[in-house]
């Protein structure tokens, strides 16, 4: 099943948080959480809380999307992403 998520743009979301980042990139949760333990989720996590979070600009930067997109208010996301989603 594949479906859209908005990639929210780093002026108005700063960090999301690890799970929603490695949906965005396509990671199962199982998966997001082995790569972050062993330290190859592609981008720096934040681990400052008791939820790891990652820079928003980081994930665009990784994705190869420009930070000098205009943005409103109103449209707080440039681009939906394409994520494979395992229903089990």
């Amino acid at each position: 099943m594949t479906t859209s998520m908005p990639l929210p743009h780093p002026t108005f979301c700063p960090t999301l948080d690890l799970v929603e980042a490695g949906a965005i990139l396509g990671m199962s949760r199982a998966t997001t959480f082995t790569s972050s333990r062993e330290g190859k989720f592609p981008v720096e996590i934040l681990r400052f809380s008791r939820f790891p979070k990652v820079r928003t600009a980081d994930l665009w930067e990784f994705l190869g999307i420009p930070l000098d997109v205009p943005m409103t208010p109103r449209r707080t996301a440039v681009r939906s992403v394409d994520v494979d989603v395992d229903v089990a």
